[in-house]
């Protein structure tokens, strides 16, 4: 420390290196600013660049006289002769020194009267501030989340969807972020009104004294990542079918009202510990939103799914589940990775503290990962026939990670390990119970984050620390509350997923067919990447979107809506992987009245008819025109035990069928016919 002088002594450095070789030292205390060392700069900036390492060797020996002599008279004799890198590091040590004296003042003593010393500044606590700087960075890994997400669907997605998939996980975090910041926070974490909302804190106008803490930007953003994780959820759910601007409403809505009123109820008591909300009164646990954030966002996909209803040609007429190729598994895998990552930030930032408890958090978390990934692989192998099973191990670890959200800070590591696993199968078997329903997830987001969130919450109670339960609960007691807990969140979260994905349909929930076949930006601009789908579906437009009708339903419903929706233009025909108008699906048909044609979808197997049913002519409200363009060689086969089921040219059906030709006219008495070739 000797040898490092103080700032006086750098200042009478300046002082006297800036005067004049006849100037008395008296005048240097005038000389003894900032202003004097710019002057300074000028005067020896020849020298500087003479010999710049003994103008900073006179500085840190601080000798004065020294530095006269090489300042005054001995500098004009001397030339340079020294290494350029000398040069140059003596050039930077004295502009350091040199904005260093600027910053802080000179401090040597001066003529004028010492002013009455400030104020104490208060005490940093820096135990806080590490605090603080860890939820900032735990904020941070949740953010990272986005980059997780994105690259997770855009690589399971068909290859025409990616792009328009990365724009919604992006566009999903600009509405967050501004939703969040003006009505979800303060909903979410304010003062409580009668258990239900928060009531103030709107677009963070604080009042401290209200009771608000400091350091509230950073709470602010770790939960708005939080926020953002729930509704970025809900895009892969509905990947390549949902229009841009219809999603951006859902993320608006999803973060403006449905998770911050759930969040209140189970999380409103963070900041002040006096809010008896309707959850946290009874010790609802969730540490880091198993259900507040992961099930929210489940929830809401598993009610979109349903309404918006599946991909073209994702299922066949029976039901069979048709393939559709992922655009990269290689980037799925990326995008697993970074949530693995970023989960760390996510359950171990939840503690809002760099504490004890961190670590064992981050090693739970870990664990349960690695299990469920473990857990998907052995399940799919044994019980599942290894189908899909590359989607599923990814599925699977994120499923893990879900599981343990709830219940990190709780859990031994055993006890992670017993949790990743089971939910790793659990999210194998929801995807398989997906596909029977008949409801399309192209990456799985249900089944992870909605099924694997409820077991993880469940797993609270049954794995948790009992002592370190709320209100002296007993292990059945938490049971019970947590099922409360998850019940609740599936009545409000379902409610109003219902009510916005209902009204949003009316509006133009889904892209057109041919955006959806072909591929769509942001501006809805078909691009050139189109799929040829199986002629199974049938297309009733509605103002501004359609409905996608499978072929049996348009087959068994009543004659008088069929002929509604016919008469009506708005019906149209998936044919040949093309979507056409009815004139355009029977052109070079002779129609008589209005037509039904019945097309073969696969040769050598027994299908169900697709049809365009409705009257025809005089012959009858049923009756229809057969088209075969395989003459003489195709039938028709009635189902069931009956025989009744249609007539050909006023005869019935036997058994065994009968063969149809063109011009052939059949009364449909029971839809529930096959197309035989």
């Amino acid at each position: 420390m000797a040898c490092v002088p103080k700032l006086s002594q750098l200042s009478r450095f300046y002082v006297a290196a800036s005067r004049r070789p006849s100037e008395p030292l008296q005048g240097r205390a005038a000389r003894n600013s900032p202003i004097s060392v710019l002057i300074f700069l000028v005067r020896i900036s020849d020298i500087v660049l003479v010999s710049p390492l003994r103008v900073a060797t006179a500085m840190f020996v601080a000798n004065e006289k020294k530095a006269n002599d090489w300042l005054g008279n001995d500098m004009r004799n001397m030339r340079f002769s020294g290494n350029n890198v000398v040069s140059i590091l003596g050039m930077v040590v004295t502009l350091l020194l040199l904005f260093a004296s600027v910053a802080f003042g000179a401090d040597s003593a001066t003529p004028t009267p010492t002013p009455a010393a400030a104020p104490a500044a208060p005490a940093i606590d820096y135990g806080l501030q590490i605090d603080r700087l860890w939820v900032l960075i735990a904020g941070a890994l949740v953010f990272f989340m986005q980059a997780g997400f994105l690259a997770l669907e855009a690589g399971l997605v068909r290859t025409r969807a990616a792009p328009i998939t990365a724009m919604k996980n992006i566009g999903d975090w600009m509405v967050c972020a501004i939703c969040f910041f003006f009505i979800g926070w303060a909903t979410m974490f304010g003062h409580t009104a009668f258990g239900y909302l928060g009531s103030d804190g709107f677009s963070l106008s604080l009042d401290v004294s209200k009771g608000w803490p400091g350091g509230v930007w950073i709470h602010f953003l770790f939960q708005l990542a939080f926020a953002g994780t729930a509704a970025t959820i809900v895009s892969g759910a509905l990947a390549e079918r949902t229009g841009f601007a219809a999603y951006m409403i859902v993320s608006a809505v999803a973060t403006a009202l449905i998770y911050p009123v759930f969040g209140h109820w189970a999380w409103g008591n963070s900041f002040f510990p006096d809010n008896k909300t309707l959850l946290t009164n009874i010790g609802f646990l969730d540490f880091a939103g198993s259900t507040v954030v992961h099930s929210v966002g489940g929830w809401i996909s598993f009610i979109g799914i349903i309404i918006v209803g599946p991909r073209l040609g994702r299922f066949g007429p029976r039901g069979e589940v048709r393939p559709m190729n992922s655009n990269s598994i290689a980037m799925s895998a990326l995008g697993v990775l970074i949530l693995w990552l970023a989960w760390w930030g996510f359950n171990g930032g939840s503690t809002l503290a760099l504490n004890d408890q961190v670590g064992s958090i981050i090693n739970n978390t870990n664990l349960a990962a690695a299990m469920g990934g473990i857990g998907s692989l052995l399940h799919c192998a044994a019980f599942q026939r290894k189908r899909d099973i590359t989607a599923k191990f990814l599925s699977g670890i994120l499923g893990g990670l879900v599981g343990i959200t709830a219940g990190c800070n709780l859990v031994s590591p055993a006890n992670s390990l017993v949790i990743g696993f089971t939910s790793g199968m659990l999210s194998n078997i929801a995807t398989e119970l997906l596909l029977k329903w008949r409801l399309d997830d192209p990456v799985g987001a249900v089944p992870v984050h909605l099924f694997c969130g409820i077991w993880g919450t469940l797993c609270v109670g049954l794995f948790g620390d009992v002592s370190q339960f709320p209100n002296s609960h007993t292990r059945m007691d938490q049971i019970v509350v947590q099922l409360i807990g998850i019940g609740t969140c599936g009545l409000w979260t379902a409610t109003t997923a219902c009510i916005m994905f209902l009204v949003l349909k009316q509006m133009g929930l889904r892209v057109s067919p041919e955006e959806e076949l072909e591929g769509y930006d942001i501006g809805g601009v078909v691009e050139q990447h189109a799929e040829t789908v199986a002629d199974d579906h049938v297309i009733v437009e509605k103002a501004g979107g359609y409905n996608l009708i499978s072929m049996t339903k348009f087959l068994t419903m009543p004659a008088k809506e069929r002929d509604r929706l016919m008469t009506s233009g708005t019906v149209r025909f998936i044919k040949g992987g093309k979507v056409l108008s009815p004139e355009e699906a029977l052109s070079g048909i002779k129609p008589r009245g209005h037509l039904l044609v019945l097309e073969g979808m696969h040769v050598g197997r027994r299908i169900p008819i697709v049809a365009n049913i409705t009257k025809l002519g005089k012959t009858g409200e049923n009756s229809a025109v057969i088209n075969s363009t395989n003459d003489g060689r195709c039938s028709l086969q009635a189902l069931g035990e009956s025989n009744k089921a249609a007539t050909v040219n006023g005869q019935p059906v036997p058994a065994d069928g009968v063969p149809l030709r063109n011009g052939d006219i059949i009364e449909l008495l029971d839809t529930r016919l096959q197309f035989v070739k």
